[in-house]
């Protein structure tokens, strides 16, 4: 199945048109915050295809002139979100290709991931300035075309009922911590709690998640730790 979804040559996911994905790459490379620990953008396009696959974003009716049952609104939460590469990737390949109804959610503990994610979302789909905090909260709502918007929350990860609501998701996606940062929230609220920060995170975004949705997620592994 991976094997299908990769092109040999461009390593490209086969469901995402070259041209697309070209023009992706082009901005993507310009956005104004540069993150070290980004996702690398090929993982990224391969992931939104898996994902879209198990959502039926793929499916050819997905598209608006299709079939009345497929879903014409996906409500998609990266709960670790970086630099916003899953985000942007999903908002070009689904809102482009797959012209599908988009609400994006993304999340990171560290306010200038949250921040940069925001300006590049709306620096490659907006061409605007900086945006601004809304009501006086670290908050960033992107409305980026009639029928796509994004939200980005500065937050903890490990607990989103208390930040995002109760409102389900259709899917999510996230590229877990790595090294020291899997262990960052390990014994804070309580010291006999070992879990860590990556497991909390998982329990709180399958928390968010309708019944059968779907969670793609990458993660290393630390040397001499659970992951």
């Amino acid at each position: 199945y991976l094997g299908r979804k990769i092109s040999t040559n461009t390593l490209t996911p086969l469901g995402v048109k070259q041209t697309t994905a070209k023009e992706f790459r082009s901005s993507w490379s310009r956005r104004p915050f540069q993150y070290s620990g980004a996702i690398n953008l090929d993982i990224a396009f391969v992931v939104i295809d898996i994902l879209g696959d198990l959502v039926g974003v793929n499916s050819p009716g997905s598209r608006r002139e299709g079939c009345e049952a497929m879903n014409r609104k996906v409500r998609m939460i990266d709960p670790t979100c970086g630099s916003g590469s899953f985000l942007g990737v999903a908002l070009k390949v689904w809102g482009k290709e797959h012209d599908v109804d988009l609400d994006l959610v993304g999340v990171d503990s560290n306010p200038k991931c949250a921040l940069g994610t925001a300006r590049n979302l709306k620096r490659i789909f907006l061409r605007d300035n900086i945006p601004q905090v809304k009501d006086g909260k670290e908050i960033w709502e992107l409305i980026l075309t009639p029928s796509a918007k994004a939200t980005i929350f500065t937050g903890d990860s490990t607990s989103l009922i208390p930040l995002l609501g109760e409102e389900k998701f259709d899917c999510g996606v996230a590229n877990l911590p790595w090294n020291r940062n899997t262990f960052e929230f390990r014994g804070q609220d309580n010291e006999h709690d070992e879990r860590s920060t990556n497991n909390k995170i998982l329990e709180a975004v399958t928390s968010i998640l309708k019944p059968g949705a779907s969670l793609v997620v990458i993660s290393g592994e630390r040397k001499g730790e659970d992951s």
